[in-house]
């Protein structure tokens, strides 16, 4: 009379199972990164805010930021357009411009060198921002 075994005793069974474990690893890792890519990685607002809070983060480290307000942030992309405003005088590539509208302040900071490049009070027109 033949009996079976118990499942895991034979060395080909072990592999079949660990093959099997490896691939079962190796499809939740791919599921995973596809995900990210398709949804977080993709999504402008979740880049937007990810931004936003590290800039401020960065800034905050180095000077008092309101601390009851989101600011808009927003990356310089073409200097020359911009830098025969006072303001923006020593502006550079990927620098960011950052606007506290209810505090009224205005800051330009440079992140590769981590520091601010200028500071101002800013008079907002509410009709231009809404």
């Amino acid at each position: 009379m033949m009996t079976m075994s118990g499942g895991l005793q034979s060395p080909k069974n072990k592999k079949l199972f660990i093959i099997g474990g490896a691939v079962i690893v190796l499809l939740l890792v791919v599921a995973g990164y596809l995900f990210w890519q398709l949804t977080i990685k993709n999504d402008p607002a979740a880049a937007n805010k990810e931004t936003i809070e590290r800039v401020t983060k960065q800034v905050g480290q180095i000077f008092q930021v309101p601390a009851d307000e989101e600011p808009q942030v927003a990356k310089v992309t073409d200097p020359a357009k911009i830098k025969d405003q006072p303001f923006f005088a020593g502006v550079a590539q990927d620098d960011y411009v950052i606007i506290y509208q209810k505090a009224k302040l205005a800051l330009l900071y440079r992140e590769k060198d981590r520091k601010l490049i200028n500071v101002d009070h800013v008079e907002l027109d509410q009709e231009a921002t809404n």
